[in-house]
């Protein structure tokens, strides 16, 4: 599955949620990854899989939901004691009235919301818990459902190979050392 990010070269745990038939914990995990070979190496076989790590199952969960996070951010314009005017969020006051219930935070640590829209370029005016500083970025964070990419039924891994005899899938989460294969 994709999103599994270490360094390689020394022995650092992974946690990745994938989608899979139940498995129950600790089953051993091995993880593969198919290269095409062009003829650049001769020590791996043409289309050949090649182990990328391993691992175990931790847990499963079926009602596991699985989000992506963006941050929207700004700067303050003008600042007067809790109150500040933040620019370059957002470039219309149809956004800034649309995003108008979403919690704002600054990288300092302080909560705040949008008022109002002030013009029609993008700035607002905004309430803090306590006073910010001019060098502070204001931060909105945003959450979107992810949902997994299922592969084409023309691949290698179709999806009866995938979701094997049974019917029911859960989100299984697996911790994996990740090492890198040089020869070892």
């Amino acid at each position: 599955s994709s999103g599994i990010n270490a360094e390689y070269g020394g022995r650092s745990g992974v946690v990745a949620t994938v989608f899979a038939p139940i498995t129950f914990p600790p089953c051993p995990l091995l993880i593969f990854k198919e290269v095409e070979n062009q003829g650049e190496s001769e020590s791996v076989n043409a289309n050949e899989p090649v182990l990328v790590a391993t691992g175990r199952v931790v847990n499963n969960n079926p009602d596991r939901i699985v989000v992506k996070r963006i941050i929207l951010t700004g700067s303050p314009f003008k600042i007067h004691k809790t109150h500040a005017i933040v620019r370059d969020m957002f470039y219309n006051p149809q956004d800034i009235n649309w995003f108008k219930p979403v919690e704002l935070r600054t990288k300092y640590g302080k909560i705040g919301h949008i008022k109002e829209s002030i013009g029609t370029h993008g700035h607002m005016k905004c309430l803090f818990d306590s006073g910010i500083q001019q060098y502070d970025t204001v931060c909105m964070h945003l959450y979107k459902r992810v949902y997994p990419k299922w592969p084409k039924m023309g691949s290698s891994l179709n999806s009866q190979t995938l979701l094997g005899s049974s019917s029911t899938t859960t989100t299984t989460t697996t911790t994996t050392d990740v090492n890198e294969q040089m020869g070892e």
